[in-house]
C-alpha cells in the first residue's frame, strides 16, 4: 500500500465544508482524486479479501428533499451490501 490517509485526506474536507461549492470543486478536483479518492479506494482494496468488496458512494449529495443545500459530501465512504460493512472516512466524529 502506497497511498495513505493523512492529514491532508482530512484537510481537504475541512476546506471543503468551509467553501461547499462548484468553484472550489473545480478547482480542487485533481487535490480529491491524489489526497482522498486514490488512499481511500486502496485501503478499500487492501480490505476486500477479509472484509468483501466495497461500493464507493459518489461524493454528490441528493439536495432535492434536504434543507441542506451544500452539493458535495464531507466525507467519503464505502458500504459491502452483503455484509453490511460500512467504512467512511472524514472530520466529523461518529456519533
Amino acid at each position: 500500500m502506497t497511498a495513505q490517509i493523512t492529514p491532508d485526506t482530512l484537510g481537504f474536507f475541512t476546506a471543503l465544508a468551509a467553501d461547499n461549492g462548484r468553484a472550489f470543486w473545480q478547482s480542487n478536483k485533481a487535490r480529491m482524486e491524489a489526497e482522498v479518492k486514490a488512499p481511500f479506494a486502496e485501503l478499500i482494496a487492501a480490505l476486500e479479501p477479509r472484509f468483501g468488496p466495497f461500493k464507493t458512494f459518489r461524493m454528490n449529495r441528493d439536495i432535492r428533499f434536504s434543507a441542506d443545500r451544500s452539493p458535495y459530501k464531507t466525507m467519503m465512504g464505502a458500504a459491502d451490501r452483503r455484509t453490511g460493512y460500512r467504512l467512511s472516512i472524514s472530520t466529523r466524529m461518529a456519533s
